[in-house]
């Protein structure tokens, strides 16, 4: 089922975190990475006994980047079975802003060595990509409409 456009008050497009993450995430899958959503917060788990006083986890920490991009050893990256590659991706809709905790989170996160992509849409990931050897050419790529209406990103034959 697809979601309805968001419109601002001239009328103009506007395009929201969810639709920049379908839109990436339909990339990443359709390029061979494995996206892995990074849930943080704190949370009820379902079936908990105390209902006055219920048992609260926290998973994360805060400013952890929403997904953990993986690829898979061997294809047409790298050929060594030893590793595998990673990097965190943080998706924000067009003219979004990190904030305070995120950007020392993925300071953090730099500084040990991991790579982090902040993007605000399918050409701005791949541009990081590309700049990073992890994206393969443009020109590879075609958008394409499902029997649904549903539009996605797929590699071309």
């Amino acid at each position: 089922m697809s979601r309805p456009l968001k419109v601002d008050k001239r009328g103009k497009l506007r395009l929201t975190e969810a639709d920049v993450t379908a839109q990436c995430i339909d990339f990443l899958l359709a390029e061979g990475w494995e996206p892995k959503r990074q849930h943080v917060g704190r949370f009820i788990p379902l079936g908990s006994k105390d209902k006055d006083k219920p048992t609260v986890i926290t998973i994360g920490e805060k400013g952890d980047p929403d997904w953990l991009v993986l690829k898979r050893p061997g294809g047409w990256l790298h050929k060594s079975p030893e590793f595998c590659l990673a990097f965190y991706l943080e998706l924000k809709r067009p003219g979004g802003r990190l904030r305070p905790d995120q950007k020392l989170k993925h300071t953090a996160l730099r500084q040990d060595g991991w790579l982090v992509c902040v993007a605000s849409g399918r050409d701005q990931l791949w541009e990081w990509m590309a700049k990073q050897s992890l994206a393969r050419e443009p020109d590879r790529y075609m958008l394409m409409q499902h029997a649904d209406g549903k539009l996605s990103y797929g590699v071309r034959p």
